[in-house]
């Protein structure tokens, strides 16, 4: 496996609020404003830090998903990844489609050696939001590891902006290098396949 990325990203959290119309705003603006302050302790290294905010967290607002989920990236980042797994899982019972912690899950059940699930579980994420880029990335990794190009390639456009004209979006080379992989494969793949049916 080459590259799985964990999934803190500011446009995922806050959509159980949308579904939920008993949350208020206000949890919502607590959650975004916890999320920018996880993501600038992570950036700068402050596991302990990060550490204490989350655990507070939890503990001001148990049945908070993103509160759970939080948590998890942090125990994610020390080490802890049992701990990590059931704080995401938790999540996931508070609300089950909710993308960040099925993309978070997703990863760490596809770095510890279980890709059956991890593919399921980021599946389940692509569904509950499909234009959630991170999970589609991770997914196309799966599947370009499994040498699936087939199932890689749109999840790799999806990632890269690829407009029905042809048009890529994207500026990252990482991906651009990998979707042109999945194409050349796709090709090969096929070619191998027409050359031993003629």
């Amino acid at each position: 496996m080459v590259l799985l990325i964990a999934c803190l990203s500011l446009s995922t959290l806050g959509q159980p609020q949308k579904r939920k119309a008993q949350q208020s705003q206000t949890a919502s603006a607590a959650d975004l404003q916890r999320q920018r302050d996880l993501v600038s302790l992570l950036e700068s290294g402050k596991l302990d830090q990060a550490d204490d905010l989350t655990r507070k967290a939890v503990a001001a607002e148990p049945k908070n998903p993103n509160a759970r989920v939080l948590r998890g990236i942090v125990l994610d980042h020390l080490g802890r990844l049992e701990e990590a797994e059931r704080e995401y899982r938790f999540a996931l019972r508070l609300d089950p489609v909710g993308p960040m912690a099925l993309t978070n899950l997703g990863v760490l059940l596809a770095r510890t050696n279980r890709s059956d699930e991890a593919i399921v579980t980021l599946e389940k994420a692509l569904a509950a939001a499909p234009d959630h880029k991170q999970a589609a990335f991770n997914l196309s990794v799966l599947y370009f590891d499994r040498k699936d190009y087939q199932r890689a390639t749109p999840m790799l456009e999806r990632v890269a902006g690829v407009t029905p004209s042809g048009e890529v979006t994207t500026t990252d080379i990482g991906v651009l290098v990998r979707l042109a992989s999945a194409y050349a494969n796709k090709t090969h793949r096929r070619c191998k396949s027409c050359s031993q049916t003629g």
